[in-house]
């Protein structure tokens, strides 16, 4: 449901109305509003075969460990706001071009994307939780993962999913949707150097 008031453009107001259109267009400059899915990221940050996460400290899902994670902002990439994210979050830097991408999580009963990425950092780096918003920051062993103390959307993850990029170096590329999962494993490996286009 669309419930801005005002063209992002001009300024100008949307005629009122009952009805709930798939977008919105401004009748003083044109432009057109759709109700897109808000983006989110989550940073799969991995140091010495351990996984680095963090215990919500809100709802939804408070007390439940996730990747650290959170909204794309207006004209930032998924990099740069999976690094901030990670550094608001747990107090950890990452620089924006380690990351890889590394799944797609739709959560289409609440309109969002959430883009997975992945970083290895050569050493852990002791992680600072962000309190309220965090209650804590800490790494996992595969053996210490919560399967059964995460976040909802994450739950249908396995730790062998998880950490298959620490183990084997190579990509697992996670996709699922509201009914079904599934985890391609590619054999690339982790190091594609960014060049410019």
């Amino acid at each position: 449901m669309i419930t801005h008031r005002y063209c992002s453009q001009c300024g100008s107001g949307y005629p009122q109305s009952e009805e709930q259109p798939a977008h919105l267009r401004c009748v003083s400059c044109g432009a057109i509003r759709y109700d897109n899915p808000d983006v989110l990221t989550l940073a799969a940050v991995y140091a010495e075969d351990k996984l680095l996460l963090i215990q919500r400290g809100a709802d939804p899902y408070k007390g439940k460990w996730a990747l650290p994670g959170g909204y794309v902002e207006r004209g930032e990439s998924v990099e740069a706001a999976a690094a901030r994210e990670l550094r608001e979050e747990t107090g950890v830097n990452v620089d924006p071009y380690l990351f890889l991408a590394h799944g797609v999580i739709s959560v289409t009963p609440i309109n969002q994307v959430h883009v997975c990425l992945i970083a290895i950092l050569d050493k852990i780096v002791e992680p600072i939780a962000n309190e309220p918003e965090i209650l804590a920051a800490r790494w996992f062993s595969k053996d210490e993962y919560p399967l059964d103390n995460m976040w909802e959307p994450a739950r249908n993850i396995s730790a062998e999913a998880m950490f298959r990029p620490c183990v084997t170096r190579t990509i697992s590329v996670i996709q699922q949707t509201d009914n079904a999962i599934r985890v391609i494993h590619t054999d690339v490996g982790l190091s594609h150097p960014w060049r410019n286009i």
